[in-house]
């Protein structure tokens, strides 16, 4: 049998090492982290350390029993144990993930009949416990959707998959940043939106058991001229449950926005005995326009949601993200002595 794969990767800065034992797990992996992989690694001080292991009732009982005391969060399906710096998270559809904080590092047990598909594995396993780890870092790795055009960018939380609407953001001239997840990188006092690998569910796959698993697609895969690398996040939209016979949104006032992004966050804030890091919220609240919005099923009213927000918000001045990047990427000349 092959051993663990060890791979290397630089996550828009941060340094992470992935030891994988689970070979169902390694396309996605290679997919969704490939583009940041390392050729060449050096150690790092603050370095992230994961591992993907097949369930072991031994390690994770012994892993466990650390919770015995801690606090417990709950809902139907994931149990959450707290302590201190630890945190366990309990899902019986694939498996249990410990997440040390102080010592950057994860670890993920997945189950032999993991009611989940390779993709939502991925996610469980690896991208969601390598986000709270990366956030310590400057890094918040969020799932959700982002979108570009002409140097404006949006970032869209959806409870359910829309990627009928997104396709048809693209065909009007849009670009996609990230189809599931998207890096957000603070830079030069704003929120930048980077580049993540990844997939659209289908709509079709609503209803379907989770045993059948979803569909998936890749709007950037034959249109590559659809994928886009950055942008400032200039609008954040977040849409509500359920499907309207009309889609309709309305501007969260600014006194608002920050409590309203902090409720629709799509990653649950592991609770931490060191002092909180600045919420993105904070930084968002004032820097975007925030769109709560209701959709209906018809894809064009969703373009012109999006129409409304890039025009309300294109009368703020606007600073091209590639001069930003390169006056810090570029040393100021020396003067002449």
């Amino acid at each position: 049998m092959d051993g663990p794969i060890k791979s290397h990767f630089s996550i828009h800065g941060p340094a992470v090492t992935l030891i994988n034992a689970c070979r169902e797990l390694d396309e996605q992996i290679g997919f969704f982290l490939g583009p940041f992989a390392l050729k060449r690694h050096t150690t790092e001080a603050l370095e992230i350390h994961g591992q993907i292991h097949p369930f072991d009732l031994t390690e994770v009982t012994r892993s466990l029993s650390a919770a015995a005391d801690s606090r417990r969060r709950c809902d139907e399906l994931v149990e959450i144990y707290s302590l201190a710096e630890r945190h366990w998270i309990v899902d019986e559809r694939w498996g249990v993930c410990e997440i040390d904080l102080l010592k950057h590092r994860w670890r993920s047990w997945l189950l032999p009949r993991p009611l989940f598909d390779p993709v939502q594995l991925a996610d469980a396993a690896v991208l969601h416990p390598m986000a709270q780890l990366l956030r310590l870092r400057g890094v918040e790795l969020v799932p959700a959707i982002s979108i570009e055009r002409a140097g404006w960018g949006a970032m869209v939380i959806a409870p359910y998959p829309i990627s009928a609407e997104i396709a048809r953001v693209v065909r009007a001239g849009y670009r996609v940043i990230g189809q599931r997840w998207t890096a957000l990188v603070r830079q030069n006092g704003r929120i930048a939106l980077r580049r993540v690998p990844g997939v659209l569910e289908s709509p079709a796959s609503p209803g379907k058991s989770l045993s059948r698993g979803a569909a998936w697609i890749d709007l950037t895969r034959d249109n590559p001229w659809a994928s886009a690398d950055i942008a400032w996040c200039d609008a954040v939209l977040a849409i509500a449950p359920g499907r309207r016979s009309n889609s309709q949104g309305r501007v969260v006032p600014i006194a608002e926005a920050q409590a309203f992004l902090r409720h629709v966050w799509p990653v649950p804030q592991l609770p931490l005995d060191r002092p909180r890091l600045q919420h993105p919220a904070v930084t968002l609240a004032g820097q975007c326009i925030c769109l709560s919005l209701q959709l209906s099923r018809h894809e064009d009213e969703f373009l012109q949601l999006i129409e409304f927000a890039r025009k309300r918000s294109a009368s703020r001045v606007q600073v091209s993200i590639s001069r930003a990047l390169r006056r810090t990427i570029v040393p100021a000349a020396r003067k002449a002595g």
